[in-house]
């Protein structure tokens, strides 16, 4: 994507992540402009509307209300129960593309929501769908990809006995034994530290 021209310099799960991230936050402007703007002035009911920006609120991950906090008893402990709220659902991506996809499928049922701009209309709301979910794809494949390479990487290093730090300590008590604990063999590699992640 050309937007991302500044950033040459990452590779694979670090560049499908910040397409991921800039498209979300595109479509999360957009969405303010369709529903709070758009959906109000198309001939739609009020429920409509209030169902939509329900939706938007959704896929910004945000309540309609604060919560309130617990009232305070005379000793000062909070013993009244607080008000039943409903929980923010999880803010994930495909959680977010989700509510996406919400969004276009109640406008592409309403009649009366016909906009005069290009990038507000039903096909142009799809085709950012089906970006949102191809770029989705790209960072979730690209991170298996990464996760399997550190799998590879850790055995690579840490298996027992074979892994290169074993091999390097192992090397370095060779040295030491062979040579003596102060000769000049062993203290040009004395210095050196394998260590294991905790």
């Amino acid at each position: 994507m050309k937007f991302f021209w500044g950033y040459q310099k990452l590779k694979g799960p670090a560049i499908a992540l910040l397409q991921r991230e800039t498209l979300l936050s595109m479509y999360s402007t957009l969405s303010l402009r369709v529903y709070i703007n758009g959906l109000r002035i198309s001939d739609v009911p009020e429920q409509t509307v209030a169902q939509g920006e329900s939706l938007v609120r959704e896929y910004r991950n945000q309540r309609a209300t604060e919560i309130e906090p617990p009232a305070k008893t005379a000793e000062g402990s909070n013993e009244e129960e607080s008000a039943r709220t409903n929980k923010i659902r999880n803010g994930s991506f495909n959680t977010k593309i989700e509510n996406y996809r919400n969004i276009v499928v109640m406008l592409s049922i309403l009649s009366a929501y016909k906009p005069n701009e290009n990038d507000l209309t039903i096909e142009s709301l799809k085709a950012r769908l089906e970006d949102l979910k191809r770029v989705n794809s790209a960072c979730i494949a690209a991170d298996a990809a990464a996760e399997a390479a550190r799998k590879l990487r850790d055995i690579v290093l840490y298996a027992d006995k074979t892994g290169l730090v074993d091999v390097a300590m192992d090397s370095k008590l060779y040295v030491k034994s062979a040579y003596g604990a102060n000769s000049t063999q062993y203290r040009s590699i004395s210095g050196l530290l394998f260590t294991r992640p905790r």
